[in-house]
């Protein structure tokens, strides 16, 4: 079967030459060329690559980073230890506690209380007598009393103020030895405690 079909093939295509032979002798004859039999018929395959998928663009692109920000590194700062004398202590060698409570003079009154305050009674002989609160706490080597308010006021005034201060510190007293608060331009201030002086008067 399939050798009919070469034979018959090859026939064909042997006439096939014998006629466009002829052809162009014939056109030799007249002297004209026939341009479009002088040569066999061109066929052009065309061949059609595959087409590929192509798959998207990639991003090349480097990403940017941020930099990592450090965090700062942490100070401890350190406060100095200050070593603060006491205030409510007299450098002498009497405590405060030894200035508590009452004091007394000729013609005057003192009460020193624990917490800072006091009265004040201050008399020039029986008639002119003054009141006062005031204020005290150490002072150098002793305390210091400062008058605040007058209560009270029998007869002229004595010439003393609100505000008013005046310092001290527990002594022996010059005259007779015992031991007094002795107040400077406020006079001297006897204790049960420590005994009676000269100096304090009646």
């Amino acid at each position: 079967m399939k050798t009919h079909a070469v034979i018959r093939w090859t026939t064909a295509v042997v006439a096939a030459a014998l006629v466009v032979g002829g052809a162009t002798a014939c056109n030799s004859d007249t002297g004209t060329a026939d341009t479009a039999g002088s040569s066999p018929p061109v066929v052009t395959v065309t061949e059609t690559a595959p087409v590929t998928a192509t798959s998207p663009a990639t991003d090349t692109t480097p990403e940017t980073v941020a930099p990592t920000e450090s965090a700062a590194p942490t100070v401890t700062a350190t406060r100095p230890v200050v070593t603060e004398q006491p205030t409510s202590e007299p450098s002498s060698t009497h405590p405060l506690a030894d200035y508590y409570g009452y004091w007394r003079g000729h013609g005057r009154q003192l009460t020193l209380n624990p917490n800072g305050t006091a009265t004040v009674v201050l008399a020039d002989g029986a008639e002119d007598v003054e009141n006062w609160t005031a204020d005290w706490g150490s002072a150098g080597d002793g305390i210091r009393i400062t008058l605040v308010t007058m209560t009270n006021r029998h007869g002229p005034p004595l010439g003393y103020s609100s505000g008013q201060s005046f310092t001290g510190s527990i002594q022996p007293s010059e005259e007779d030895g015992v031991t007094v608060l002795h107040m400077l331009n406020f006079g001297d201030w006897c204790s049960a405690r420590f005994g009676n002086s000269r100096t304090c008067g009646a």
